[in-house]
């Protein structure tokens, strides 16, 4: 247990240090890259449920993206590998449900089923991988700006970057407690059942307490609610070229694919 919490915080860790550092993608104006993933969910989202080759083309997005930013297969699969899995095992129930015989261009006549699991999958791992590259190249508070501009009720926008800074919070505080169960209690594999609720109970009470003294201090430095952005964030030509770009693009498959 101790091993993975040290995971998910090295995972917050990596997200919070990818956005402070000076690649192209990171300079892009948050705003941007915002309306273009959900531009990429929303069309994405639209394919049929036998489409295959179609959602199968959207791979084009996350996979230039990723290329561009140099960013590791093995961080990938290692980071979205239990939610891709989640995919998967949706999907095969596909397989079981629905078992009518379906034409699919290029591949020929095959299970619905089976092509419904095969679009599925394509979706969850382009729309996680979408996600991934927001997160991981855009600060939360950026992310809750762009929201805000888009019109998202502020009270969302707020909740969304406290929860993000919170996690931490209570991953620390269980990675700590953890550790003085595991001194008190040596060569004990995880958490007695016994302690199951004890430890559930003072993780809460801990954590809100951490939360508070956090939110204390973010309102002593001024904060009440309000996500700005620097004159130097402001969207230029060049961001609003690549906005239309790869608007024009996915705009483009999805009109072939009709």
């Amino acid at each position: 247990m101790n091993h993975k919490l040290s995971e998910r915080l090295v995972l917050l860790n990596y997200f919070e240090k990818a956005s402070d550092q000076e690649t192209w993608m990171v300079k892009i104006n948050p705003l941007c890259k915002v309306i273009l993933t959900i531009l990429f969910l929303v069309i994405l989202m639209s394919f049929p449920k036998y489409e295959i080759l179609g959602t199968a083309g959207m791979i084009l997005y996350p996979s230039v993206l990723f290329a561009m930013e140099h960013t590791s297969i093995k961080k990938i699969v290692k980071t979205l590998g239990p939610i891709w899995l989640i995919f998967i095992l949706f999907g095969l129930v596909n397989i079981v449900i629905d078992k009518e015989m379906i034409s699919v261009p290029i591949i020929g006549r095959m299970p619905g089923g089976v092509a419904s699991c095969i679009t599925l999958v394509l979706k969850g791992i382009l729309a996680s991988a979408a996600s991934f590259i927001l997160v991981s190249t855009t600060k939360v508070e950026d992310i809750c700006f762009s929201l805000q501009v888009m019109k998202v009720p502020k009270i969302i926008c707020i909740q969304m970057m406290l929860m993000f800074r919170y996690l931490s919070v209570i991953l620390k505080e269980a990675e700590s407690m953890n550790e003085a169960y595991h001194l008190r209690a040596p060569g004990q594999k995880g958490i007695d059942r016994r302690a199951w609720g004890s430890f559930l109970g003072k993780l809460l009470i801990r954590s809100i307490d951490k939360a508070e003294l956090i939110y204390e201090s973010m309102m002593l430095r001024g904060f009440r609610g309000e996500f700005r952005l620097e004159k130097n964030k402001k969207i230029k030509k060049k961001e609003l070229a690549y906005l239309l770009l790869w608007t024009g693009i996915l705009f483009l498959w999805r009109c072939c694919i009709l």
